[in-house]
């Protein structure tokens, strides 16, 4: 009934501004390949899309996720503040605030992709996150694209929730045509965190050799991110530093090929010491080192004959390396009755290859893409802990004999074959797809995961997987006339078990509740059937979109079931294994517009977006987690006559969000906050911008970054930031 109330509340918002449009005339498009893998126009797509340019006013300044998704309804972003504020040890790893939700979905059911390639899966285990979506420098990329809802039909598994695909910037995008080269430069600044951004731009372009050049280096130092009224005891000191480089050269050897070469490299340090009132319990003192490190290069060739209606439309051919470590270290204290000190050294790696050949024909108003893609990723999880004790080393903690492995080596192989049409028929445009996916896991089991995994009452499996899955697609738009369109479509979606799912294991003998957790040798693929149905207007003043779905998921993998309890030895262990419950459903509304009074003259914008998600989880009939409350954005945009400054005043109101009844923690309010954007051409070679952000210093939580057992005793650690600023320039040599 809720859902009802709030559908028709956005749709009587909606409705009616309809008719003063009559006489209005269509817009600037907006160009995507993530929904169709052809450059195609955002608002001809049957499914939910939004670009993100990255020159645009309201994304000066970006620099990662969370800041990205601030005013974007269905999508959020999980902040742990670089490491998590706790009372007990909290998360590990990374923490890159780069863990996106789309729609109630998270982690590796969201696929991430940079140019087509996805990024390192993110690693998560009980105490562990290592989200990797933020290893990406932005100052390198175009536009941002969120495909909301599943995307298996293009891109497989992981693609279950959506896709948030980084487009890398080239030359060509800021070369104008006479520009043998280019230089910009950036600096940002954030008061939060004391964070400074710096990059530079360098673009050229050489005609004798028809070659195109295009090389992006950027820095970033910042501090700990401080929450609204925390007491000094919950601020860590932080030290986060990341350094980026990236060339991207592109070479046209004839009217139909070009071939490029692309090479980034990414390195982010964390060093944190907790503050007193984040310290586990009985430690004296934790500090952390945790450097994140990618390496990527691609080598890609382009084939566009240039005939129209020509069968073969174009080839693209892509083969790629990428190599990412993690590498976390904690040196502890503990008081056991006299300082001890612990040294934890973990390192997670992700080495992944492979090929993607796409092809496109047309043939009697069908524009067919159809192709194949493989890949193969290589993983390892290393964890190594020693104690000091009077001068003594013992790697034997909690008797358990380090190093271990909890999840032997695997190998992950991907391929997929796909085949996608796109037909015209008047005014009606329909797009089906379907796909073949075949997924393996191949695990090597040595001595170090054989040692630990025989602790336990399993017996170590090391079982291979080979699973095939089959995903459709159609989607259809009919142009009620020139300038609206409904549109709706059905897809399927799958996610494979990962690696660490499979066959991870832990015991834990010397707990005051002995556990283990053991591998399922039968884990299943989650699968979604997902519907959706558009409204979506574009007009010279006025566009807006309305949409509603309906997802569906069956087989959700829990890391946590529990099995009952079993003897290790003469000891009794409650036992957990990874395992697939009966799943969940999951719908919603959005709605977004713009209203511009006086288009191309500059002037007043109005804009306002919604979103409302309703998530039940089937297996226990009880609210979903991690569904985002009901969202309102809201706000008055300006530009002056000559477009050389603009001035945005935004809105965001978040409600309450649905819990358990057994969920007794902290329950946060209601909110609203206000920012304050604006962006001024100086001259034709500098750009400035400044943004003060919460602007009325509010104190408020979001639900997303608080735990359901978190308490109020301390609960201000947990506050987002009060009043800052950001504000920064580009200045173009």
């Amino acid at each position: 009934m809720k859902f009802l109330k709030i559908s028709t509340l956005l749709i009587t918002i909606f409705f009616p501004t309809l008719p003063i449009l009559g006489e209005l005339e269509p817009e600037t498009l907006k160009i995507t390949v993530t929904g169709t893998r052809t450059e195609r126009n955002v608002d001809e797509i049957p499914a939910s899309i939004t670009v993100f340019d990255l020159e645009e006013e309201r994304q000066s300044g970006t620099i990662e996720l969370k800041e990205l998704f601030n005013y974007e309804p269905g999508v959020s972003v999980f902040d742990p503040r670089e490491i998590n504020y706790r009372s007990s040890a909290g998360n590990r790893g990374s923490s890159s605030s780069g863990n996106a939700n789309i729609r109630g979905l998270n982690k590796n059911r969201i696929l991430m992709q940079q140019d087509g390639i996805r990024l390192p899966a993110g690693f998560y285990a009980v105490g562990y996150d290592y989200s990797n979506g933020n290893i990406v420098d932005y100052y390198s990329l175009s536009t941002i694209d969120i495909f909301k809802g599943p995307a298996s039909v293009l891109y497989g598994s992981d693609a279950l929730g959506g896709v948030i695909s980084f487009n890398s910037l080239k030359a060509g995008d800021i070369l104008t045509e006479d520009d043998l080269l280019k230089v910009e430069s950036f600096v940002d600044f954030n008061s939060n965190n004391q964070g400074v951004s710096r990059a530079a731009r360098i673009a050229g372009n050489l005609p004798k050799s028809q070659l195109s050049y295009l090389l992006v280096i950027g820095s970033k130092q910042s501090n700990e991110v401080t929450p609204s009224g925390a007491e000094k005891k919950y601020i860590n000191d932080a030290d986060i530093d990341s350094k980026s480089i990236s060339l991207n050269l592109e070479k046209t050897l004839d009217n139909a090929n070009k071939i490029s070469a692309q090479f980034d490299k990414y390195q982010k340090d964390t060093k944190v010491t907790r503050a007193a009132g984040n310290l586990a319990n009985n430690y004296i003192s934790q500090k952390s080192n945790v450097r994140s490190l990618k390496d990527r290069y691609v080598l890609s060739w382009d084939f566009n004959p240039f005939k129209e209606n020509n069968f073969l439309e174009n080839i693209q051919a892509k083969a790629f390396y990428q190599y990412h470590h993690t590498a976390d270290l904690w040196e502890e204290i503990q008081d056991v009755g006299f300082s001890r000190p612990i040294t934890s050294d973990y390192d997670l790696y992700d080495k992944s290859y492979g090929l993607d050949l796409q092809f496109g024909s047309y043939f009697k108003n069908h524009l067919l893409t159809y192709g194949i893609d493989y890949s193969i990723t290589e993983n390892q999880y290393l964890q190594d802990k020693y104690t000091n004790t009077y001068g003594v080393i013992s790697r034997n903690y909690d008797n358990t004999q380090y190093p271990i492995k909890r999840s032997p080596d695997t190998d992950t192989k991907r391929l997929g074959i796909y085949l996608q049409d796109e037909v015209n028929y008047g005014r009606f445009d329909l797009i089906t797809g379907i796909r073949f996916d075949n997924y393996k896991l191949e695990p090597f089991a040595d001595s170090i995961y054989l040692n630990y995994c025989t602790i336990g009452s399993n017996t170590c499996p090391v079982v291979s997987l080979d699973t095939s899955n089959i995903s459709p697609k159609i989607g259809l738009t009919y142009g009620l006339n020139d300038e609206i369109e409904i549109w709706g479509q059905y897809s399927r979606g799958f996610r494979a078990p990962s690696w660490w799912e499979m066959q991870a294991s832990q015991i834990n003998l010397t707990a005051s509740t002995p556990y283990q957790s053991i591998p399922n040798p039968d884990l299943k693929s989650e699968n979604s059937n997902s519907f959706e149905i558009g409204l979506r207007g574009d007009y010279q003043k006025y566009n807006f979109e309305l949409a509603s779905f309906y997802n569906i998921y069956s087989n959700f993998i829990d890391t946590r079931v529990e099995r009952g309890v079993e003897k290790v030895g003469d000891i009794e262990v409650l036992t957990y294994s990874t395992d697939n419950v009966e799943g969940a459903k999951i719908l919603g509304i959005e709605f977004a517009n713009e209203y511009n009074f006086t288009p191309n003259k500059g002037g007043i914008s109005l804009i306002t977006s919604a979103s409302y998600i309703y998530g039940q989880d089937l297996d226990n009939n009880t609210p979903l987690n991690n569904i985002d409350p009901f969202k309102v954005i809201s706000g008055i945009k300006y530009k002056n006559l000559k477009n050389n400054f603009s001035g945005e005043l935004i809105g965001t109101y978040n409600g309450k969000t649905r819990r358990k009844e057994s969920d007794t923690g902290y329950w946060p309010d209601p909110y609203i906050t206000f920012d304050l954007l604006t962006k001024y051409k100086f001259k034709q070679s500098l750009d400035l911008y400044f943004g003060i952000y919460n602007l009325f210093d509010r104190t408020y939580y979001k639900s997303a970054n608080i735990n359901s057992t978190q308490s109020s005793i301390g609960i201000e650690q947990f506050a987002e930031p009060g009043r800052h600023f950001k504000c920064g320039f580009k200045f173009v040599f």
